[in-house]
C-alpha cells in the first residue's frame, strides 16, 4: 500500500484529501500517468514528492510499499 496525499487544488480537483492504494505503479512516471487517466488532472500541473523529496514526474524513481506520495499544485516563492 501507498499513501497518496493531496494538496491545494489538487484536492479539490480529486475530491480527497487522502487515499491509500494498492501498490499498483512501480514507478513515478506509472503513478504520474495513473493519476492523470484517473483524475483528469491535465487543467493544472502539479510535482509529485515521494518521502518528503520533490521528483521529475517523468522519473523511473521506484516506488515501495509504504511510501507516502504528495501531490502539489504549483507554488510561488518569496
Amino acid at each position: 500500500m501507498i499513501t497518496i496525499k493531496y494538496f491545494g487544488p489538487m484536492a479539490d480537483l480529486t475530491a480527497r484529501d487522502e487515499e491509500t492504494i494498492s501498490l499498483l505503479m512501480l514507478n513515478v512516471l506509472e503513478l504520474y500517468d495513473w493519476l492523470m487517466e484517473t483524475y483528469k488532472l491535465e487543467s493544472i500541473p502539479f510535482s509529485i514528492a515521494v518521502n518528503n523529496e520533490i521528483v521529475p514526474v517523468t522519473s523511473d524513481v521506484a516506488l515501495q510499499e509504504n511510501d507516502e506520495i504528495a501531490v502539489l499544485p504549483p507554488y510561488a516563492g518569496g
